[in-house]
Order: C-alpha cells, then sequence, then structure tokens
C-alpha cells in the first residue's frame, strides 16, 4: 500500500474537507430541514465533489451525528469560554445574565442555527445519545452544585429556546433578578 492510502482508499487531498462537509451539512439543516438534508445539497453547499460525501459518511444519520457533535462541542466551548470571566466579574447569576445577552442579542443567528439543528433531529434515534449530551448545566457545573447547575441549565435552556421560538432578544437587566433566585440569592 502506498503512502497515499489509508485502508485502501485514496488519502484526501483536503484535511479541512471533511469539516467543510460538516459545516455544509449544518447549513443545510438550519436552512432548510432535516429533510432537505441529502449528499447531494451538502455536496453543493460546501463545493465539494459528491462522492467526498460518502467518502467520509457511511449514510445520512451519520453525517448528522458527526454535525451535531460538532456544533455541540463548539457551542459548549465557546460558552465555556465567554462565561469564565463574566463569573469572574460578576458572580455566577450576573456572569449568565451577561451570557444570555451575549448570545440571545450578539450572536442571535447563530443561536438559531444551532438551535435549529439541535430541534430538528429529536426523532432521529440515531442522534438520541449525542444529542443528550447537549446540556447547559455542563457548562455551568464548575461555578456550583450539580443540583443548581442543572436548575440553571434547564432555565439557560428555556431562555435561549424562547429567544430562538420568538426572535426575542434577552439582556443581562432583564433576567438577572430571576437567575438569581435560581441561585438562591434575593
Amino acid at each position: 500500500m502506498s503512502n497515499t492510502q489509508i485502508n485502501g482508499r485514496r488519502r484526501p487531498n483536503d484535511p479541512a474537507r471533511k469539516q467543510r462537509i460538516i459545516e455544509a451539512a449544518a447549513r443545510v439543516v438550519a436552512e432548510h430541514g432535516v429533510d432537505a438534508l441529502t449528499f447531494r445539497a451538502v455536496a453543493d453547499t460546501a463545493k465539494v465533489p459528491l462522492g467526498s460525501t460518502t467518502y467520509y459518511f457511511t449514510d445520512k444519520d451519520d453525517l448528522l451525528v458527526s454535525t451535531v457533535r460538532a456544533i455541540r462541542e463548539r457551542n459548549e466551548k465557546s460558552f465555556r469560554d465567554l462565561l469564565e470571566p463574566l463569573v469572574a466579574q460578576r458572580g455566577l447569576a450576573g456572569g449568565v445574565a451577561a451570557l444570555v445577552e451575549e448570545v440571545t442579542v450578539r450572536q442571535h443567528p447563530q443561536l438559531v442555527l444551532e438551535y435549529g439543528l439541535y430541534l430538528s433531529t429529536l426523532h432521529r434515534p440515531a442522534l438520541r445519545p449525542e444529542i443528550a449530551q447537549w446540556r447547559m448545566d455542563a457548562v455551568i457545573r464548575p461555578y456550583t452544585d450539580e443540583e443548581t447547575a442543572r436548575l440553571l441549565g434547564f432555565t439557560l435552556e428555556g431562555i435561549l429556546l424562547q429567544s430562538v421560538m420568538e426572535d426575542e432578544m434577552f439582556f443581562a437587566s432583564d433576567v438577572e433578578k430571576m437567575l438569581m433566585r435560581v441561585v438562591g440569592k434575593n
């Protein structure tokens, strides 16, 4: 076997291609729904040959699992990176309130894309294990006990979902008092 082959297949010339395919799949689902996700639609969106999609992914569910995982991991990292300095400056309730403002006001299009993907895949059994890991309490847990993190995570998820569904922005001042009640500081 030559250096240009992996498991009997040619090694890809473009190492970023798989990631571009995943990002294109997220765009297709966000803009048109899961039913519109086809290898051809993804290849067209990613501007790659159709065969590239089947090189990396065995079927639609395989592509969706990889897409949900990539978006979830990026979302969690982004939220962790945003939340850490905010909690240090403003405390837990204030930090989460500032995070809500950042995400629902300045990053709203990305929030809609991510929640659109999340919600549109709920009825696909192959995706349930990956979707089950998409929880805000994991981002909050480093700053409080597990029970408070779960309650605050559920509250945060509800606020973010409301923002997506109603196209509503929430400012820190709108939610901080409510979040203080959740963390037990009236």
